[in-house]
C-alpha cells in the first residue's frame, strides 16, 4: 500500500527538477525579508484543514550539513522530536534520501508538527523531500526554501482544480509571488468543458 502511495508520487513529481514535472501546476513564495514565513504556512494549513485526516506525509529528510552548526537547542530539540515520530532521520546519506521514502497517514493531531516540518524545509535546516499527497485527488503539495509551496496535479483531476484554487488563495492576499502556470480547462466536478 506505501509502495503504491510512493510510486503515485514519483509518477506525478520529477524528484531531479519538481517544477520541470508535467503534472506542476505552480508555486508561491515569500519574500524572504518579509516576514511571511507564518503567513505562508498557515496558508496551507487553513486551506487544507478539512482536509488533513486524508493527506498522506511522504519524506525522506534530513538535516542541512549546510546550516546544522547553526542549529540552536530549542531547534536540536524540535528535530529529535520528528526524529523519535519518524518523520526526519539524522545522517541520512544521499543515495538514501533521494530512494528510501517513508509514509505517515495525518490527521487533525499532526497541525503542530506539519507546521514544523515546513518552517525547517523554509528555514534551510533540511536536505531531501517533503510532500504532502492526497491520493485519492492526485494532489501534491510541497513546501519549499523560498518560504512558500509548490502544487503538482495531473491535469483533468480533482486535485490540479484544489490545487490552482489553493493557488488562486496565495495570489488574491496580495503577499505571496504567484507563479500558476496552469488554469482549469476543464471541471472534473461538472464533467463538462469549462470557458
Amino acid at each position: 500500500m506505501n509502495k503504491r502511495k510512493i510510486n503515485l508520487l514519483k509518477h506525478i513529481v520529477n524528484l531531479d527538477a519538481y517544477g520541470q514535472s508535467p503534472d506542476f501546476i505552480g508555486y508561491y513564495e515569500a519574500d524572504p525579508q518579509g516576514n511571511r514565513e507564518e503567513q505562508a504556512i498557515d496558508l496551507f494549513i487553513d486551506f487544507f484543514s478539512g482536509k488533513i485526516n486524508e493527506c498522506i506525509l511522504i519524506c525522506s529528510v534530513t538535516q542541512s550539513v549546510f546550516t546544522e552548526d547553526s542549529f540552536t537547542d530549542k531547534r536540536k530539540r524540535i528535530i529529535k522530536s520528528l526524529v523519535d515520530k519518524g518523520w526526519f532521520e539524522m545522517d541520512k546519506e544521499d543515495e538514501a534520501v533521494q530512494r528510501d521514502f517513508n509514509t505517515f497517514t495525518l490527521n487533525q493531531d499532526d497541525t503542530e508538527d506539519i507546521r514544523t516540518v515546513c518552517r525547517l524545509v523554509s528555514d534551510n535546516c533540511t536536505y531531501g523531500h517533503v510532500f504532502f499527497l492526497w491520493e485519492k485527488d492526485q494532489l501534491v503539495v510541497y513546501p519549499h526554501e523560498e518560504i512558500g509551496f509548490g502544487v503538482l496535479a495531473p491535469p483533468g483531476t480533482e486535485g490540479e482544480s484544489v490545487g490552482i484554487d489553493f493557488l488562486s488563495k496565495a495570489a488574491e492576499t496580495g503577499i505571496f509571488e504567484t507563479d500558476l502556470r496552469r488554469t482549469l480547462l476543464y471541471d472534473p466536478f461538472l464533467s463538462r468543458q469549462v470557458a
